[in-house]
This record gives C-alpha cells, structure tokens and sequence, in this order.
C-alpha cells in the first residue's frame, strides 16, 4: 500500500465507461458499507486524542496492502479533493469534517474513508445499474483489510455503527439516472411520488452552487436496521425498472407529439457542442442531456451512452484540469478549453440522423 498525496492518477477510470442493466437511464452504480472497530468510540464521540490514537493504530498495517493507494484527507491537495467531490465519493459537508484517511484501489474502482459515517466505509462504483460489481469491488478492499482488526458485529443486529438505522447489512446503494422526458412533459412529479412510495430518496444531482444539472437525479436507499439485502435490492431494482418505463413512455410520447421541436432542441445541443468556442459548465450539462435524450430516440448516431456519461465528468472543472495539466494548475481559458475537449470526443464518429 503506497502513501501518496496523489491518490487519483486517471482522469477518466474503467467503471466511467461501464453500461450495466436500465443503461438508457442509469449512469453510474455507487455501494458503501460501514464498519466499525471494536473498543473504540464511533467517530462523532471521538476526543482529539482518542482520534490521533485511532489513525495511528488503523494505519499501522496500511503499508502491508497491496494495490492500495491511500493519504490522510486533509493533507490532500485541493485538485485531489475537488476530483473526489466531482465524482460525488463525498458531499461537501462531508468533506469540511473530520475526515481521517482515503485509500483506493489501483484502478479507482473502489475506495475507502475513515471515519465517514463509521470508522471505515468500503464503496465501489460500477456503470450503469450493476451493484455487482460496485459490491465486489468494495469488498476486495474489505476483505484486504479486515483480518487486521476485531470488528463490531452484534449477534442479534449485525454489523453496528454510530447510526441505529444503519445496522445490520449497513449497506447504502445510490444511483445516479437521467430523466430528460419526464423534467420536458413535467411528469417528474410521479418520480417523486413513486419513490416516495417506495422509502427510498430521490434528489437531484448538483452542481457546487447547488443547482440541478443535466436532468440527472440521484435515488438511494434507506435505513437497513431488520431489513435483509435482498429486499433492498428488490425494491431499488423494481423502482428503476417503472422509472425505465415511465421514462422510455415519456421519449415515446414527446418523439410521437412534438417531433420537430425535439429534433431542433438535440440538433441545436449537437450543434453547441461540436462547434461553440465558449462552453460554460452549466449549458454544457444542458446540451449533454438532450444529446444523450437524442442518442436513446435515434436521432443522433456514432455516439455511445458511455461515451456521453464519461463526459459528464470531462466538462467538471477539476476533472478537466487533470486531464489537461494533471496538477493543481490554473485552468485558463476554462469554458474554451470545455469547447475544445467536449467538440474532440465528440467528432470521433458522431453523426446525425437528418
């Protein structure tokens, strides 16, 4: 396990171009699971001191660890920590507390905090909808790490942690999907509704000021205190197969009812996006949703889903920088160089069906 200021080393991992199951919806798949340390406090009732004593004894086998890179959260550069947030593995409250260590796997598929919720969490990310993958590969981690001390594990109540309502599997899955149908006809009401229905979250995906962007949203699942995995992943599994339907139903009708004006909108985006100089964050969202709206109709071709996901990433700021200069260097000029990177990926085989 390498200590290192340089945790993330690639601008754009594998699970970035993944496509699981619901891929006209679900971009990306993210599991966590925490677990805690036995004989210590849970890490919102730590001291300074019994936090300084933590770090020193969870690290003291992080050098055995193969494939791992990891450094202390706060020592992170700025560049780091903003690839981090971009890639939503932390909100930015979180990111202002009392974070201790972040470690991940070679490939940046799989990753893990120290006191985050618990005194570790696991997570994976997976494209598309594929808890599988996103599970096993937050597990290797684990399963790394796991012999080196004695966890907190109830025989009633399972694994436990500073939250009673995360007990037991301790799993919490979010998914990140793309509704442009249901936000242009307004029926993203009964997404609200549904959920609702179904206990799980719903929220929309946003950017550093807090707006919604790109018709993306994000669903996640509930407290697990007596509730079997299964029975989770059913319920998750079942909304995003009716918000598939309810979404494909959308396209059909908007495709059936205002053909032109749909055609115009994602010819437009298609136009912006392969020719603008200037690309500013928020329109560049904007006109990646209605191509990727124009992809799953048919209107634009040569283009992947995975292709548009990855770039979803591509025009964050941070995420554009490392691309660019791979370091914390200033991004000047930021919306022309957005231009040039998104109009390069995008001529590599796009064409329109006119």
């Amino acid at each position: 396990m390498i200590l290192t200021n340089n945790i993330f080393q690639h601008a754009f991992p594998s699970w970035m171009w993944e496509e699981g199951e619901y891929s006209k919806i679900v971009l990306s798949t993210k599991v966590l699971f925490g677990r805690n340390i036995s004989g210590y406090p849970f890490p919102n009732r730590f001291s300074s001191e019994q936090r300084e004593e933590f770090r020193s004894f969870v690290a003291h086998h992080f050098p055995t660890l193969k494939n791992i890179r990891w450094s202390l959260w706060q020592k992170l550069p700025h560049q780091q920590k903003r690839l981090a947030l971009e890639r939503k593995m932390l909100s930015g409250q979180q990111a202002l507390g009392e974070i201790g260590f972040l470690g991940m796997d070679s490939l940046e598929n799989s990753y893990f905090f120290t006191e985050f919720y618990d005194h570790f969490d696991f997570i994976g990310l997976a494209g598309g909808w594929n808890w599988t993958s996103a599970f096993i590969r937050a597990r290797k981690i684990w399963r790394q790490i796991r012999p080196f001390y004695t966890w907190a594990r109830h025989p009633l109540y399972g694994w436990i942690g500073p939250d009673p309502l995360f007990w037991g599997n301790g799993l919490r899955l979010t998914v990140t999907v793309h509704l442009p149908a249901l936000e242009e006809t307004g029926n993203i009401v009964q997404v609200f509704d549904l959920v609702e229905e179904s206990r799980l979250s719903f929220r929309g995906l946003v950017s550093f000021d807090k707006r919604s962007l790109g018709d993306l949203y994000v669903i996640g699942t509930g407290p697990t205190t007596g509730k079997a995995m299964n029975e989770m992943l059913k319920e998750l599994e079942e909304v995003l197969s009716m918000l598939t339907a309810l979404e494909e139903k959308a396209q059909h009708s908007l495709w059936l009812n205002e053909t032109v004006r749909i055609r115009d909108k994602v010819l437009r985006s298609y136009g912006i996006l392969t020719h603008a100089c200037l690309l500013p964050e928020e329109e560049a969202f904007e006109c990646l949703s209605s191509l990727r709206l124009g992809v799953n109709l048919g209107i634009i071709k040569g283009v992947t889903l995975a292709t548009i996901n990855r770039l979803y990433y591509g025009i964050l700021k941070g995420h554009l920088s490392f691309d660019l200069t791979g370091d914390d260097s200033p991004l000047e000029p930021e919306e022309e160089l957005r231009a040039a990177f998104v109009k390069k990926v995008l001529m590599e085989g796009v064409d329109e069906d006119v």
